[in-house]
């Protein structure tokens, strides 16, 4: 019957012929009365179980090829694809079997059967092949606008959205269109279904404008058509879900997939996969609105239903799941369980995608962040290479991130050489296609790249780095962060002045901002401390100090209280407030002890040692002097050679406590012991020179040898100009020892 409507349609050029076929199909046929049931409850086992019963009631091969073909693509729908192979077999001996001849159109129809379940398995480029000949066989044999024409380009139009291939799809999308409207009726749900395929490719290709038009396309033609069953409705909510989920309204987005949900548990069990791809979409929104444990709710229950769905297929949706579990874990900061769920889609998405595609390269970016995350660069630089090597425009946001991470990972790496290709690409890149990139991402590279021209001491070209991403700030921390940079260049290049002017500027802009941590704050306040010490204005130094220790101490942050005590101890010993420095001397060994848990191994310890020593020498407490100096030498030569400088310290140490108890030969000795240390080091400028001249000097006066202690002042003095020009204090000092000399000459 349906060849003769078709064949007068296309004699009378006129879509009547089909659209009375089709209204005598819908109101007498019993089968289609079955298909409506099907659409209307879902329930495609009563619908298989009918088909069985008329197929044992049916001698008539034709009919029974129809009824098995129909039955296989029942089972392919539902995933059951050893029993739709089953079937396919039956029909094989109908379709070439030697006692009748080969029918064309049943070859279409087979051939349709055999895509379909390629399609299923995710065989995409077999069942292209196989629908492209069944198409030439409808156009050869069929009129123009017969409907198996129509499902044919609406197929293949969904096999190239699989493929990727947008274009084609929207291409074939419209030929079907086309006949549909010519041979159905306007409302028909085959045209909204239609209409729902063209959105489909549409949201995919990113174009959700017409994505948009097309579903609400759909939508009213369902709403219209009475032989639309909810299922359909439901999907357009959750296409229409999709939509507002990337265009991040988030709330829009939870109702509409809420809708659908609603829609889906009217008529269908709770285990049907419908679910699975609707809990899949509602994590990964939760997962955008960083409500995690609801999302992995959602994403769980989507795997178990998955999961049982289809027990032997590694499924394109269980990859999307695992990427999804994955993503939650990752934002969850738990990298090794995260890990795990990317391998897993990974291996599942290379079976069903080629390696230049969009979700491939997101896991393994993923994976190369987890990796970093967990501090193994080595396996987050192979993946990130990875990607790299894959075929991806290198001109593009994609390959920019890329370069950027690598960057970063060789200065983790401590490789500022190689860090530097990779930062001067994504500079490279971002001159080529500048609309692509943000100056927050410029910000960041110009950012690195002075890190890594500061670990290679190329400092001028640091600067310049530090000075454009300085230009490229817009917020507090962007400031902040990057005025500490320029702060720490200055200080390695002892430029205190400038230390000082940048640490100002931190801590300034941190106070401006209402959610800056305490943990900064203390910060700031230790590096403007640190700043004016090394000016030598102690003075200043110590309230910026007191401050950082107030902030530090009920974070509990050892290190930090421990640098600003070590910092305040000596500041009060260069102001001669002994009481003071010994106080937070011993409070600083005591802070050391616990952070090594009494072990002295540390070369904190001799230091600490040493100053104790000095300052009982100033209080004439010259027995625990001399204890503590030999305590510190000791510790000092469990882990130095004899000709490290650090013991010559020591040695110094000990000579100030016997220049002070009068015992000037054995100060001698010692001093001479620091100058064959210094002259092994074979710098004859080194600054501990200044120290060692101005001790020889003080103990010379003190025998009364003028001469030979006006020398070591005069030497100490050139030196102090030279390398500590901003040290008035020890110069008027010096100058001091000098002056008393010549009033004993005159």
């Amino acid at each position: 019957m349906v060849n003769y409507y078709t064949v007068m349609a296309d004699i009378k050029r006129s879509n009547s012929y089909l659209k009375e076929f089709y209204r005598l199909d819908n109101s007498n046929s019993p089968l289609t009365e079955i298909q409506m049931r099907k659409m209307a409850v879902f329930n495609s086992e009563m619908v298989i179980k009918v088909r069985e019963q008329e197929l044992a009631l049916t001698t008539d091969q034709d009919m029974r090829l129809s009824w098995l073909l129909r039955i296989a693509q029942l089972h392919i729908e539902d995933n059951n694809f050893m029993k739709a192979i089953e079937c396919i077999e039956q029909c094989r001996p109908l379709v070439f079997g030697s006692f009748r001849p080969l029918k064309l159109l049943h070859l279409a129809n087979f051939l349709e059967t055999l895509g379909l379940l390629c399609d299923g398995q995710e065989k995409h480029e077999e069942a292209l092949k196989l629908f492209e000949i069944m198409l030439r066989i409808y156009t050869a044999y069929l009129p123009s606008i017969a409907l198996e024409s129509a499902n044919a380009h609406d197929i293949i139009g969904m096999t190239h959205f699989y493929l990727g291939s947008y274009s084609d799809a929207i291409l074939h999308f419209n030929y079907s269109l086309d006949i549909y409207r010519q041979c159905l009726p306007l409302e028909h749900f085959s045209i909204g279904d239609c209409y729902q395929h063209m959105g489909l490719v549409y949201f995919r290709s990113g174009c959700t404008i017409q994505a948009k038009r097309c579903y609400d396309s759909a939508s009213e033609l369902y709403e219209k058509c009475s032989q639309t069953n909810p299922a359909r409705m439901g999907k357009i909510y959750h296409c229409q879900a999709h939509l507002y989920a990337v265009a991040n309204n988030n709330e829009e987005a939870l109702h509409a997939y809420q809708k659908a949900e609603q829609i889906y548990r009217s008529f269908l069990p709770h285990d049907h996969c419908f679910f699975a791809g609707l809990y899949s979409d509602l994590g990964e929104l939760h997962n955008c609105m960083n409500d995690l444990d609801q999302a992995l709710q959602y994403l769980n229950t989507a795997l178990m239903i998955e999961s049982n769905h289809n027990p032997c297929q590694k499924t394109r949706l269980l990859g999307t799941l695992h990427l999804h579990i994955g993503r939650n874990y990752f934002m969850r900061g738990s990298y090794s369980t995260c890990l795990n769920n990317f391998s897993i889609a990974a291996v599942i998405f290379q079976r069903h995608l080629p390696l230049h595609n969009e979700t491939f390269q997101e896991i393994l970016h993923y994976i190369a962040r987890a990796y970093y995350r967990l501090n193994k660069y080595e396996e987050s630089l192979a993946n990130y290479k990875l990607l790299l090597n894959l075929d991806m425009p290198i001109e593009s946001e994609t390959a920019f991130e890329i370069f950027y991470s690598i960057g970063r990972l060789f200065l983790k790496m401590k490789q500022p050489k190689e860090a530097l290709e990779y930062f001067e690409a994504c500079l490279n890149l971002s001159a080529t296609i500048a609309s692509l990139f943000s100056n927050d991402r410029l910000l960041h590279v110009y950012r690195y790249q002075g890190l890594a021209f500061f670990r290679l001491k190329e400092y001028s070209h640091a600067l310049d780095s530090f000075n454009h991403a300085l230009t490229l700030c817009t917020t507090i921390k962007d400031f902040v962060v990057t005025y500490n940079e320029l702060r720490k260049l200055y200080h390695v290049q002892r430029n205190f002045e400038l230390e000082l002017y940048y640490a100002r500027l931190v801590l300034d802009k941190s106070m401006k901002d209402p959610q800056q941590c305490e943990f900064i704050l203390g910060h700031s306040y230790l590096n403007i401390g640190q700043a004016y010490f090394h000016l030598y204005e102690y003075e200043k130094a110590l309230p910026f100090l007191h401050k950082s220790k107030e902030i530090f101490d009920p974070l509990e942050d050892r290190v930090n209280i421990s640098n600003a005590v070590e910092y305040i101890a000596v500041s009060y010993y260069q102001i001669d407030n002994y009481e003071q420095a010994e106080l937070f001397t011993l409070q600083r060994l005591e802070l050391l002890r616990r952070f090594h848990q009494n072990n002295e191994s540390s070369p904190d310890f001799p230091y600490a040692y040493s100053r104790l020593a000095r300052i009982k020498c100033e209080q004439k407490c010259y027995n625990e002097a001399e204890e503590l100096s030999e305590k510190a030498l000791c510790l000092r030569r469990e882990y130095l050679s004899e000709n490290d400088i650090r013991l010559g310290v020591s040695f110094q140490t000990f000579g100030i406590v016997c220049n002070a108890q009068e015992k000037y030969e054995e100060a001698l000795d010692y001093f001479e012991k620091f100058e064959k240390i210094l002259r092994t080091t074979k710098e004859s400028d080194h600054p501990y020179h200044t120290y060692l001249h101005e001790n020889l000097g003080t103990v010379y006066y003190n025998m009364k040898q003028f001469t030979k202690s006006r020398e070591h002042y005069e030497k100490s003095l050139t030196f102090a100009l030279e390398k500590y020009p901003l040290h008035r204090r020890f110069h008027q000092r010096l100058k001091y020892g000098i002056e008393r000399i010549f009033d004993h000459f005159f």
